[in-house]
Order: C-alpha cells, then structure tokens, then sequence
C-alpha cells in the first residue's frame, strides 16, 4: 500500500516472505523499547542508528512464525472478549 513519512519517521519495512501477523505483535512488543529511545522535543523519533542496535531473535523457520503470530493473534483475539465481557459486567 503506498504511503508517505516525513524525514525525520524511520519507516521499517518486512521482507516480502515474513508473516505480517507475526511482525505486527513483535513490533507490539518492542515499542516500549523504542519510546525509551526516543527523542525530541516537538515530537519523539526514534533514529534509524538505535533501531538498527534493537537486536530480536527471530525464528528462521517461516511456519514457526507463522504458527506464532496466529497463537498470539487467537489470546489477542480472547483476551479482547474477555475485557468487554468484563466491562460490560461492570457497566450492568
């Protein structure tokens, strides 16, 4: 899908074979990592230099994280019912 960032956005951008749901949760799970690298004061970025020392271990199987960002995805997806069960119990 085309899009469009200013300068100052560093873009990350999967390698055609990866797993997009799987990129999605780990990218879910670093960015309390990368707000604590980010900097500036009319807004936060973070630079292309402390992305690139992020360092993740990634499974080389592709049906691993496949099988992974689907797992995650279906709790993602409970634990969403769950919270408006919840809510809906509170709010009754």
């Amino acid at each position: 899908m085309p899009v469009a960032t200013n300068q100052g956005f560093a873009s990350l951008f999967p390698k055609v074979e990866t797993d997009s749901e799987f990129l999605f949760y780990l990218a879910q799970t670093l960015r309390p990592v990368f707000v604590r690298l980010a900097a500036g004061t009319t807004f936060m970025e973070v630079s292309r230099r402390e992305i690139r020392r992020v360092n993740v271990c990634v499974p080389s199987q592709p049906n691993e994280r496949v099988a992974i960002g689907h797992a995650i995805k279906i709790a993602d997806e409970a634990f969403s019912k769950a919270d408006s069960k919840l809510t809906a119990c509170e709010a009754a």
